[in-house]
């Protein structure tokens, strides 16, 4: 006997669609019924029900790779008319498959049995309409150099030259979950507003910003991974970031949360990183990353380009590719994982994926709550409103209609403004090439900020890009750095023991096995034996470490080709002798690791007699 739809659910079910029906201009196929009960089998005997009211309303094709597919209709058991693209070659699955699955999911009935059936049907249509079929979210470029922009449920920026649809890969991690709920003006009174005097939020929010932006400035994909101390408000400043684009619920209560995680395999990052394409990707608790060889993953990742791989049929696949904005979150830095396979990491990986140490905690203003407070709020706003910032965002780069190439050249003017404001003197050049990356972040939020679309200015976005600036080159010192760090350290604990004082005050003398050197009031400085200079340098090679005193401008020396300082008439050193001693500045008590060197105070130098 065969199972029918109940007649009063059927006629609820059409009972919402506008005047007539949907499909009412759509010749179906031979040999089959499409009406208000759904799509039958015609034949010699009684007509065979096979599923709920669908059809094929457009073929589409991808221009680039010649792939056909189908866009197609139907209504679910609310009568909603729901749509989506899907490649031809899913009509040839064995077996459910995807297509069926799918369809089935999102609320066609479907007599069981009668699958096979329903992609005859479906494979049975001749529709003249034409569409362009894409598969990944991002730019697209429109006739007239106009700029478009997809996303998996609307097209931005078209103006409706040329129909366009989001036909993605199997299993696309972004097509649920790049969906919105609420208005703009509600992710503002309920998120927005709670970034002012946080700038870990106001830095994640921007980086979730700043993703369209790489390709427009020839920027590569650029990650940023905040580590630290568990329970410090990681994941929550991850939701918010989520929440700009997508569903930004705890993805441990909400399926379609587009907060990822990095329990995955490298292969599945590859297609989770293509599915957010020009856009951003969050990913949460490195910890749980269980895969192999995590420095060679960190690479792929950063590089927009997955490997080579074999299709069923044993033929060469197209590679994924992708350029996106990542924000990670974990306890320990992407430099000690890679450590921890026994990999030495390597300066483009960390400058790739940028290590921002957040020890001291993210949610520092709460404005008024208490802190478990605030941070429930904020992880319940964002999955409650979200997924309508970032489209504000691109249609306020779109807004005028310019060229891409006028859009191009007045972001790169900024960008380079900018950058140089970040910019430090005397670092390296893979130093300046991660600033350019904090660069990109800072552009975004100052975009957004003067478009009034984050409830922040753009001064606020630029002392938070400074913040994470130091957070990042502290987190990244370099051995040198480490060293003078260490130096100072001494210094401050041992000032006013371990030195004799040279000066219009007297001061006792220091025993001979804690003497570690002198302090020089007429010079301000501090002049280190090479013992008390070792010791200082707590491990560090001391002439690395006088080399960097150096190039910050707080050493004094009096001889070419020497890091030392030739001093007379110092106590304990009799008949002439002159010393040369490690001579540093006072200023090393003010050091800080991100100043720039050379400003951390002068020293009036002594002849050499």
């Amino acid at each position: 006997m065969e199972i029918d739809l109940d007649a009063t659910d059927r006629d609820d079910a059409v009972s919402s669609v506008e005047e007539g029906h949907p499909w009412q201009d759509i010749t179906v196929p031979d040999g089959f019924e499409l009406g208000a009960e759904g799509v039958f089998r015609l034949g010699r005997g009684e007509p065979v029900h096979i599923s709920g009211p669908v059809w094929e309303v457009a073929k589409t094709l991808d221009h680039e790779r010649q792939v056909w597919g189908m866009r197609l209709n139907w209504l679910d058991p609310n009568g909603s008319v729901r749509e989506h693209a899907f490649p031809r070659a899913l009509l040839h699955e064995s077996g459910q498959g995807q297509l069926v699955g799918y369809l089935a999911a999102c609320g066609l009935f479907i007599m069981p049995g009668q699958e096979r059936a329903l992609k005859q049907y479906l494979a049975s249509f001749e529709t003249a309409l034409r569409v362009r079929s894409v598969m990944q979210t991002g730019w697209i470029e429109s006739e007239g150099d106009q700029l478009s922009f997809l996303l998996p449920h609307c097209t931005l920026g078209n103006a409706a030259r040329e129909p366009i649809v989001f036909q993605p890969e199997e299993n696309s991690a972004s097509r649920e979950s790049f969906n919105s709920q609420g208005t703009l003006e509600d992710w503002q009174n309920n998120v927005g507003c709670y970034l002012e005097g946080n700038p870990l939020l106001i830095f994640n929010t921007a980086v979730a910003l700043a993703g369209p932006l790489l390709r427009l400035v020839n920027m590569d994909s650029c990650g940023f991974h905040l580590f630290g101390a568990s329970s410090v408000g990681k994941t929550t400043a991850l939701q918010v970031a989520a929440s700009v684009w997508g569903n930004g619920a705890d993805p441990a209560s909400c399926s379609e949360s587009d907060l990822q995680r990095w329990n995955t395999t490298a292969n599945a990052l590859e297609g989770i990183a293509a599915a957010h394409n020009d856009i951003f990707l969050a990913l949460d608790e490195l910890g749980t990353f269980g895969g192999g060889d995590f420095g060679n993953t960190v690479y792929n990742l950063m590089g927009g380009r997955g490997k080579a791989r074999m299709n069923k049929a044993a033929d060469l696949k197209d590679r994924r590719g992708w350029r996106t904005t990542v924000l990670s979150s974990g306890e320990v830095s992407i430099q000690q994982r890679i450590e921890q396979d026994g990999q030495t990491a390597r300066a483009g990986q960390l400058n790739r994926m940028m290590d921002i140490t957040v020890e001291q905690g993210i949610l520092d203003n709460t404005h008024g709550m208490d802190a478990g407070t605030f941070a429930n709020h904020l992880k319940n706003a964002c999955g409650q409103c979200f997924g309508t910032l970032g489209p504000a965002f691109i249609e306020s780069l779109l807004l005028n209609p310019i060229s891409n190439e006028v859009l191009v050249d007045r972001l790169l003017n900024q960008l380079d403004t900018i950058e140089q404001n970040l910019r430090m003197a005397g670092m390296t050049s893979e130093q300046q090439r991660a600033v350019r990356r904090l660069a990109v972040v800072a552009l975004a939020g100052v975009l957004a900020a003067d478009a009034k679309l984050l409830p922040v200015t753009s001064g606020a976005i630029m002392a938070a890009m400074r913040y994470i600036r130091d957070a990042w080159y502290f987190a990244n010192h370099t051995e040198q750095v480490r060293g003078v760090l260490a130096v100072r350290d001494f210094i401050q604990k041992h000032q006013g023991s371990r030195f004799h004082y040279i000066g219009t005050v007297s001061q006792s003398s220091v025993g001979e096995r804690e003497f570690a050197g002198y302090f020089i009031e007429k010079d301000q400085a501090f002049a280190l034996t090479e013992a008390g200079f070792k010791e200082a340098c707590a491990g560090y090679d001391p002439r690395v470490v006088a080399k960097e005193l150096d190039r910050q401008g707080l050493l004094v020396t009096n001889e070419s080709n020497r890091l030392t300082f030739r001093h007379s008439a110092l106590p304990g050193y009799e008949g002439g002798a002159r010393p040369r001693l490690y001579t540093i500045k006072q200023g090393i008590l003010q050091f800080e690791s991100c100043q720039p060197p050379g400003t951390a105070g002068t020293l009036v130098q002594a002849p050499v007699e």
